[in-house]
């Protein structure tokens, strides 16, 4: 992609009141000299340029710096910009502009409409999205030259030459990657209601407490196991018992009598109390044998729905019972049209099922009323039926009382078995109630927890293992986060020390054309240049034309393999450079960059300027102050040669 500035305008800013365009062609020339005196504004063209480019933000102080005088409130600048695709593909034009509020002391960046100057502003940077993405004001500094960045790049503390190439090649974006790697996986986290266990330690913890969780319900399942296991023990012997009795008690003919007359009146109750209490859980499922009251009122429900003769047998019956109507039920008229619609369309409105099921329970309610059976009375009758059953129970023990004062010696520890073994029972029915019930009535009743109910710790072994897979899913998470982040930070460590060797081979070779008095070398890139020279192993003490060199030979060894071909802008390049070193940087600059554009003052002609005079495509523009104060600009090597004097300073 190739990028070349073709002109910029000025409104009421620094270089004066009015409008000032400064072009540079269409297409640009390689090298343009643009010679302006000190004190016309060529340090805040400089700032524009870098400004519009990075949309830098801006301090009141800065805007307010820009303008021309005292007397204008608003200003604005305007950069022309021609970018080449990949591959060569049709070159298009962009205008960036930053219009400026003087009197509030700010600003709006826009991009106008390609090649129309002053024509429709879009908000911000609108460049394509792979230039835009390296247009930072550190970077842009490297192309829009800060002389700063000459002394910076030597500078160990403040890493400017680490900096250049992590922004030219993007490994920023590596540490932004890893950035949102980390806020990804923390909200993640986040999401999850269980998030403790983000280290091994965490996991471990949890996993012991699923696996308590674990062994107490193994435990809890092993002790029903047993106790069920002596229950049937139990009940076998319980048989076993009562059959020796009964045979002790058919001895005696009167007693055994007896004995079948309360067996078989105890086999009548127990099939009572079956019957009565399958009779109170239906009489419960119907309300209206609840009470009078509630009877009462579902009955008049009843009567309501019949009058008001919802639904019919049929769901037809309805819908044609509304279309012989002269209205409908909202008070609309029903005409034929209408009526033909609801004969057409009844059978959408309400299926079959549903009108059968709204009749059932119409019939329910009407039936309420005839309901002979209560609640109640039905409560009643198994009260008499269980008081039934313990009179049973205590006839039966007199009679084996009875039969152990005839003398039947083993009647007396037969029965006491059977009561030990009664009371064994109870309490081992007890124990596994209070073992496996679900019920949440009885777990209350008990003080049941997950450490004495087994659906209890069911429940609760189920929540230690959803919050386990949290844990072991945030801890996942956590590892394979460290392991990318780990690989991404190899990946530009190495990168970053290739591309440091690569630029240093590329910045030696240029050294040695660009400074030949004594001969330059870059040592290593570690946050910034370390020299050395022939006569020395660590070179700090260079000459400011030696440090210039030095930079210019870092920038374009560095550019050199950008995927952009970039212009180059530089204020006084020369300036600082004796008239030797002019004539050997004045050869080698203009091989650097496809676009040059240097900001010159009349002092810089002799020995820098004037190697350009020969070159072709090279665009000459000159700004003066006429006698009133009004700005010049003109166009051409003749004016450009007739410069004299550096002006006033900035």
């Amino acid at each position: 992609m190739k990028i070349r500035i073709t002109d910029w305008r000025c409104d009421n800013l620094r270089i004066g009141e009015g409008t000032e365009v400064f072009e540079l062609g269409d297409p640009p020339a390689r090298w343009s000299l643009v010679q302006m005196p000190n004190g016309l504004g060529k340090t805040s063209t400089m700032t524009l340029i870098r400004a519009v480019l990075g949309e830098e933000d801006l301090s009141v102080e800065k805007v307010r710096g820009f303008r021309a005088n005292d007397t204008v409130e608003s200003g604005t600048f305007e950069l022309g910009l021609l970018i080449e695709g990949r591959g060569g593909g049709q070159a298009k034009h962009y205008r960036l502009t930053a219009d400026f509020d003087f009197k509030a002391g700010t600003y709006r960046y826009s991009t106008l409409r390609a090649e129309e100057r002053g024509g429709g502003h879009e908000p911000g940077l609108v460049l394509p999205s792979d230039l835009k993405h390296i247009l930072k004001p550190e970077f842009i500094k490297l192309f829009v030259f800060d002389g700063e960045l000459a002394r910076d790049i030597r500078d160990l503390n403040k890493a400017a030459a680490d900096h250049a190439i992590r922004t030219l090649y993007q490994l920023d974006d590596l540490s932004r990657l890893r950035q949102r790697i980390r806020d990804a996986v923390s909200k993640r986290q986040e999401a999850l209601e269980r998030t403790s266990g983000r280290t091994q330690k965490g996991v471990s913890r949890h996993q012991k407490i699923f696996d308590e969780a674990a062994g107490q319900l193994a435990t809890l399942k092993k002790a029903l196991a047993e106790k069920k296991s002596t229950r049937t023990k139990l009940k076998r012997e319980q048989e076993g018992v009562r059959t020796q009795i009964e045979e002790h008690i058919a001895r005696s003919g009167d007693l055994n009598d007896r004995r079948l007359k309360l067996s078989k009146d105890a086999n009548d109750i127990a099939s009572d109390i079956q019957t009565t209490t399958l009779a109170a859980l239906i009489a419960y499922r119907n309300p209206a044998t609840l009470s009078p009251t509630i009877r009462s009122r579902l009955t008049n429900l009843g009567t309501v729905l019949t009058k008001a003769r919802l639904p019919k047998s049929v769901s037809s019956d309805f819908f044609d019972e509304i279309a012989d109507e002269g209205e409908c039920i909202c008070g609309r008229p029903i005409g034929d049209a209408e009526r033909e619609i609801l004969k057409h369309r009844k059978e959408q409105y309400l299926a079959q099922d549903q009108i059968s099921a709204i009749a059932a329970m119409k019939d329910r309610l009407n039936s309420s009323a005839t309901s002979e059976t209560s609640f109640s009375a039905t409560c009643d009758t198994l009260h008499g039926k269980l008081e039934d059953r313990q009179a049973n129970e205590k006839a039966m023990d007199r009679l084996k009382q009875e039969a152990e004062e005839r003398g039947d010696e083993d009647m007396g520890p037969l029965t006491e078995r059977e009561s030990e073994i009664n009371v064994e029972l109870a309490a081992l029915n007890i124990d596994i109630e209070r073992l496996e019930t679900a019920d949440t009535a009885k777990q209350r009743s008990y003080q049941s927890t997950a450490k004495t109910n087994i659906p209890l710790a069911q429940k609760h072994l189920g929540e230690c293992k959803a919050t386990l897979d949290e844990v072991e899913a945030s801890f996942r998470l956590s590892r394979q986060r460290d392991s990318l982040l780990d690989q991404l930070s190899r990946i530009e460590k190495k990168a970053l020390a290739e591309l440091r060797e690569v630029i240093r081979t590329e910045t030696n070779d240029r050294l040695k054309t660009l400074v030949k008095m004594e001969q330059l070398r870059v040592k290593r890139i570690d946050g910034a240049l370390e020299l050395e020279s022939d006569k020395s192993s660590s070179k700090d003490d260079v000459s400011e034309g030696q440090s210039l060199s030095v930079a210019y030979a870092f920038l374009t060894a560095l550019l050199s393999k950008a995927p952009f071909e970039l212009p180059f802008i530089v204020d006084s390049p020369a300036v600082s450079l004796d008239l030797d070193v002019r004539k050997e940087v004045s050869k080698v600059i203009p091989t650097l960059f496809e676009q040059m554009i240097f900001f010159v003052i009349s002092s810089e002609q002799a020995a820098f300027a004037e190697s350009f005079y020969e070159l072709e495509d090279t665009r000459f523009v000159t700004l003066s102050k006429t006698a009133d104060g009004r700005i010049e600009t003109h166009y051409g090597l003749d004016e450009f040669k007739r410069q004299s004097g550096e002006g006033i300073a900035e």
